[in-house]
């Protein structure tokens, strides 16, 4: 407690020091505002006049920062500006970046910049921005669900956390409350893709209730795409979580940080400039969770933290290199009253470096990435891990953009190293991830965007990718399709399609584990989904149909079956004539999921805002064959009826506000797998029931205030305020022969989490 109590005295020291070491003002410089050279006519109708926010690079290119309208007149700007040319804002004859407001009369669409206005001004480093300074409003494409770091990072029941908020959204139902792991659409948790700024990661979220590992000041906006996503994400059969990077692109005056202490975490964040117009940034966390989780389990230690780096450094007017570097650790160690000992470590480091180009319609990179994952578990004999592995891998992309077509293609390759998985002490040999380290990746995509109509936007994509593994190949040809109809400004329709593949693999993402291929052949998922997104000034509504058809599926459900008691345990005193049918390595069948999700939200800029969700959905499988004529019927645990999340917040007056988050979900089937003894031939059968549905109710308190010197925040989080208990498993006593004779519902205890933290912003 006393060093953790130092280290964090020692971080708001250090970034008072650097505060007052920063120079001040300095001479008045002549400062040239930007102008336009060329603008793009607005290919959309509206009624009244429109500002908006753009960045105006000193390449004179354009990006758009805020805009207050409807999504459909945000994408049409937003595509104008991309188009447009500008002569950059200059200091003492150099070109800066800026950023300017831009009018649109609603009768001539001549563009003008506002005279009265000083949008070029760069603001002192110790002059606060204000309250919602970082609420942008960007272009959101038909089916994606977005979320913008200010509305995500202070949510109520994220924990300050914005990746979190992600389990809030339509169409992703968490595996159990508290786990930062999540079905999207009937797909695996491991058929879930993360990618932080272009890098793929293997894990998103430290353990037991830990963090996202990224810090939020080195993140953007957060994407969800339940269903087919673009073509350039791919080798997953499920969603895809996009987190954006930070803008390096907006001005950068001088430098500035955060530091955030809490019960769970100390983190710290500085961005500073380079010479000739470069930044560097970075970003440390170190967690404690144990003092907290101590104080309601006794002999459990639990420790974690995370780095990033960002350093970008300009080439010129058009080019520019940039190396990111993240990192993650987690250790968790557990001694129960009768001795036994549980302890996990799991860490992965990846670096890459870039060279980006961005020169009028063309805009591409060339990437470098190097990465190492370990994991070593133990929790018996039978039960211990250790997996490590390291890759290097490239990749390559570019892209044209048009007044109506725009075109992107790109490739990676991937090839693996280290050693082989061992798995139990016994070194019990799985063939199957033997030759784990010879994996290797190859994969080529294509994207092009058709604007026919300024109503109407066709997506076509498609991506091919191999595998090469234990001597063996396998490839894929995954199409990607959709089509966006805008009828009226405030309403798009969409309908999407596409084919993804991802050879069998862990049920859940972890470091060294999660790309091992499990056995041959490769999983399938056919996506097809539809709707409508009705956006009308900060109100937003949609809803979306889906269905998902998967092929080849491995889940743990079907792993899990002959684990459970009384099914074919080898320490069992089994009668002589009993049999124990041998399990296939890997048992896979064929399932699907359908249903409806809605979405209501109110953007952050209003006092009141939040947004509501509800998914229904049904999941069904095939019975699972092992073997002859030994199958079993069941219905998956992710086959969750309801699921319902209310968030709000109130700012009561500037700086003040409240919120809370309301989960609610259905109870989903659990299963108890035994065998009937008396029976000559005793195959496996289970007994199943729908445990009850679960309700949780999460509450914040923060208060936001300006010091002078820096920005502060003060805020108290309690998740799980009405100590909810979810129910997990079926529990089963059997009779001699080994049929189930009394069912309970085995519940685990209440997670709860209470948080206090300050914030304060240099």
């Amino acid at each position: 407690m006393r060093s953790s109590a130092l280290f964090a005295r020692a971080l708001v020291w250090l970034a008072t020091f650097v505060v007052m070491l920063a120079p001040g003002r300095a001479r008045a410089q002549a400062l040239t505002p930007p102008s336009i050279a060329q603008l793009e006519p607005l290919p959309a109708h509206h009624e009244r006049e429109l500002i908006v926010e753009a960045l105006v690079g000193v390449d004179g290119l354009a990006a758009l920062e805020a805009c207050d309208a409807t999504l459909a007149l945000c994408e049409a700007v937003h595509v104008a500006l991309e188009r447009s040319r500008f002569v950059p804002a200059l200091r003492d004859g150099a070109p800066i970046a800026a950023r300017v407001r831009i009018r649109w009369d609603p009768v001539a669409f001549e563009p003008v910049l506002p005279e009265d206005d000083a949008p070029w001004r760069v603001r002192s480093r110790r002059e606060p921005p204000p309250f919602r300074a970082r609420a942008e409003v960007s272009p959101v494409a038909p089916a994606v669900r977005r979320l913008e770091l200010i509305e995500a990072r202070d949510a109520p029941g994220s924990m300050g956390d914005p990746l979190r908020a992600i389990e809030s959204l339509p169409g992703v139902v968490p595996v159990a409350n508290g786990v930062p792991y999540a079905f999207v659409r009937g797909s695996p948790p491991a058929g879930t893709l993360y990618v932080y700024d272009g890098i793929p990661l293997p894990q998103l979220f430290h353990l037991a209730l830990g963090p996202a590992v990224v810090h939020p000041r080195m993140l953007g906006a957060i994407e969800l795409h339940a269903g087919a996503a673009p073509a350039r994400w791919g080798r997953h059969i499920g969603g895809v979580i996009l987190a954006e990077g930070p803008d390096d692109r907006a001005p950068l005056d001088g430098t500035h940080g955060e530091i955030e202490v809490r019960l769970l975490d100390v983190s710290g964040y500085f961005e500073t400039p380079l010479p000739n117009g470069g930044r560097f940034a970075g970003a440390l966390r170190i967690g404690w969770s144990s003092l907290l989780a101590g104080a309601f389990v006794q002999n459990l230690e639990l420790g974690f933290g995370d780095y990033q780096l960002r350093a970008t450094v300009p080439l010129d007017a058009h080019d520019d290199v940039q190396v990111v570097a993240l990192g993650s650790y987690d250790r968790f160690a557990y001694s129960s009253e009768a001795g036994r000992a549980t302890h996990a470590e799991i860490q992965f480091h990846r670096v890459e470096a870039r060279v980006r180009r961005r020169a009028g319609a063309f805009s591409g990179l060339a990437a470098l990435r190097a990465g190492w994952d370990r994991t070593d578990y133990f929790g018996g004999l039978e039960s211990a891990t250790h997996a490590e592995t390291g890759h290097v891998a490239a990749r390559l992309e570019g892209g044209l953009r048009d007044r109506f077509v725009s075109w992107r293609a790109g490739g990676d390759v991937l090839a693996s190293f280290g050693r082989n998985p061992e798995i139990g002490l016994r070194n019990t040999f799985q063939p199957q991830i033997q030759d784990a380290l010879t994996r290797s990746t190859a994969a080529l995509w294509t994207e092009l965007t058709l604007l026919l109509l300024p109503e109407l936007t066709i997506d076509v994509g498609a991506r091919v990718d191999t595998w090469m593994y234990a001597q063996r190949l396998e490839g894929a040809l995954d199409p990607r399709l959709r089509i966006a109809w805008r009828p009226i400004t405030e309403l798009t329709l969409h309908v999407g399609a596409g084919v993804a593949r991802q050879p069998p693999g862990y049920y859940l993402p972890v470091p060294g584990t999660n790309d091992l291929i499990l056995a041959p052949g490769l999983q399938t998922a056919m996506q097809l989904d539809g709707g409508a997104t009705f956006e009308l000034g900060s109100f937003r509504a949609e809803l979306q149909l889906f269905v998902h058809r998967y092929e080849d599926l491995v889940f743990s459900d079907f792993l899990t079956i002959l684990d459970e008691r009384g099914a074919c345990d080898p320490l069992l005193e089994l009668p002589e004539d009993a049999y124990c049918p041998t399990m296939p390595l890997v048992p896979r069948t064929n399932g699907i999921s359908w249903g409806g999700e809605g979405l209501i939200a109110i953007a952050p800029r209003e006092r009141v805002s939040g947004w509501i969700s509800y998914t229904l959905s049904w999941s069904e499988l095939d019975p699972i064959s092992f073997g002859g004529a030994w199958e079993v019927a069941m219905r998956p645990s992710y086959d969750v009826r309801h699921v319902l999340n209310a968030v709000a917040r109130w700012e009561i007056v500037p700086g003040l506000s409240v919120g809370a988050r309301v989960h609610l979900r259905s109870g989903g089937p659990r299963g108890f797998a035994y065998r009937d003894f008396s029976m000559p031939l005793s195959l496996f059968e289970r007994v199943e029931r729908e445990v009850t549905p679960f309700a949780r109710l999460d509450a914040s308190i923060a208060y936001a205030w300006d010091a002078g010197w820096g920005r502060l925040r003060v805020s108290i989080e309690w998740l799980n305020v009405t100590f909810a208990q979810e129910a997990i498993a079926l529990v089963c006593a059997v009779d001699g022969d080994g049929i189930p004779i009394r069912c309970n519902t085995d519940r685990a205890p209440p997670i709860v989490a209470p948080n206090l933290g300050l914030r304060i912003e240099l």
